[in-house]
């Protein structure tokens, strides 16, 4: 079967510069070509200026996901060593973040006095249940279960239930290239089976971060061709004198 596709019947999911265009052909993607997108992926995850972070990967060959030759090209040239610092820095975050649960997991050393026995195991029954869902009782975000606000109000605290949100706040996470929430959410892989919640406002202001560095990349990108615009009529009339 051929990988090549009409263009109209796909989108290519690597398409962030406007220089490409988008009526190219679109191809399908091959499991070795999946697999040096995920690679570059990993760099990206560590490069908070890219605009190549808002790239979402299909999980699998089936999903109805292509890509232009031109895009893969610019979204896989990283090089080898640059794969290899990123892939070293996420293993080390991963280790961290298991050495924290299995800390929190870990039971003290028991109390030989048998007239608080009783008491002090019904404590540490309790501990060890509640140590079981350190991410689900605390805010994502904060790391806190209560927060008062300016108003001495305490935050409205949610618990995920809608299947897209963990998708959003990974993407604002990879935007802001904040990797020590991409550390949880990769411990956590599932927000609403762990039941994970968080302050009503530190997802908005979160969400505020996100817009916010959007909006500082589009500037940044409109000022450079901006620029390239009055270079290129300023050689334009100097050409024409």
């Amino acid at each position: 079967m051929s990988s090549f596709i009409a263009s109209e019947k796909l989108v290519c999911v690597l398409h962030v510069d406007k220089k490409v265009n988008n009526k190219d052909t679109i191809i399908l993607f091959t499991e070795s070509i999946l697999e040096k997108c995920k690679d570059a992926e990993i760099v990206f995850r560590f490069r908070r200026e890219s605009k190549f972070t808002q790239v979402k990967l299909p999980t699998c060959l089936s999903d109805p996901a292509g890509y232009h030759a031109k895009c893969y090209s610019k979204y896989t040239s990283v090089s080898q060593e640059e794969i290899k610092n990123a892939k070293l820095k996420s293993s080390e975050l991963e280790k961290q973040l298991k050495s924290q649960v299995q800390e929190a997991d870990t039971p003290p050393a028991p109390s030989l006095e048998s007239e608080y026995r009783g008491v002090r195991s019904m404590r540490f029954s309790e501990k060890r249940h509640a140590t079981k869902h350190i991410f689900d009782r605390n805010c994502l975000f904060c790391g806190k279960v209560r927060k008062l606000l300016k108003s001495k109000v305490r935050d409205e605290f949610y618990t995920c239930q809608k299947q897209n949100i963990q998708h959003t706040i990974e993407e604002e996470a990879k935007l802001l290239n904040d990797t020590t929430l991409l550390g949880k959410i990769s411990a956590i892989r599932d927000f609403i089976a762990k039941e994970t919640k968080y302050h009503k406002n530190c997802r908005k202001e979160y969400e505020y971060r996100a817009k916010s560095a959007i909006k500082q990349n589009n500037e940044k990108e409109n000022s450079a061709w901006q620029k390239k615009k009055i270079v290129k009529g300023h050689f334009k009339q100097q050409f024409l004198l």
